[in-house]
């Protein structure tokens, strides 16, 4: 047994760790990146292959997501809720 095990998991000496190689046919490409945002346009790219129905579209969104709503939700959200809930606590809660 060697007296410096952690020589085993050493991975600076290897100029090639994390590398990802991708061939198609006789094209090859080389990428340390495992993202789709990377490996998808290089996939296309090797295949010479145009993406179909992509569309243009922000990569994050974001949120929280807005939507209008009508008058009669905000108007049973806010008032008519809260004022069947506090009868119902007022009615129920003197017996």
């Amino acid at each position: 047994m060697e007296g410096n095990q952690a020589a085993v998991f050493k991975t600076g000496e290897d100029p090639n760790y994390g590398l990802v190689v991708y061939q198609i046919g006789t094209r090859r490409a080389e990428s340390r990146s495992t993202s789709p945002e990377e490996v998808l346009p290089l996939l296309w790219s090797l295949a010479a292959v145009h993406p179909v129905g992509r569309e243009d579209r922000a990569t994050y969104p974001g949120y929280p997501l807005v939507v209008k709503s009508s008058d009669t939700a905000e108007f049973i959200f806010y008032i008519l809720w809260p004022a069947a809930c506090f009868a119902g606590w007022f009615l129920f809660s003197r017996r």
